[in-house]
C-alpha cells in the first residue's frame, strides 16, 4: 500500500501513464521497480496534513505521527473516510 498526497500522481500511478512528461517517468521508474521486486502495488490518497513523510519531502524535520496522535477519534475515523474514496 502506498500513500499518496499528490492527487495528479496518485492518479498517473493508478493509470500506469500521463502526457505531463515528469509524472510519466515517475510512473516508469514506480513500475520498473514494482516488477523487478514482483510488488504489486495499490495505491491511496492521504492528505498531506497526515502525511508523516511530508515534512521531510520539503526539507523540514519530521512531524512523525504527530499529527495523528493529536487528532480525536471521530476526526481520525473522517480521515481515514477521505483516504478511502
Amino acid at each position: 500500500m502506498c500513500f499518496v498526497d499528490n492527487q495528479a500522481l496518485l492518479g498517473s500511478l493508478r493509470k500506469g501513464r500521463s502526457s505531463a512528461v515528469r509524472l510519466l517517468h515517475i510512473c516508469r521508474r514506480v513500475a520498473a521497480h514494482a516488477l523487478f521486486a514482483e510488488l504489486r502495488l495499490h495505491y491511496r490518497y492521504v492528505p498531506s496534513a497526515l502525511n508523516v513523510a511530508d515534512a521531510p519531502s520539503r526539507g523540514k524535520p519530521s512531524a512523525g505521527c504527530q499529527a495523528w496522535q493529536s487528532m480525536t477519534t471521530d476526526e481520525v475515523g473522517e480521515a481515514e473516510a477521505e483516504c478511502a474514496t
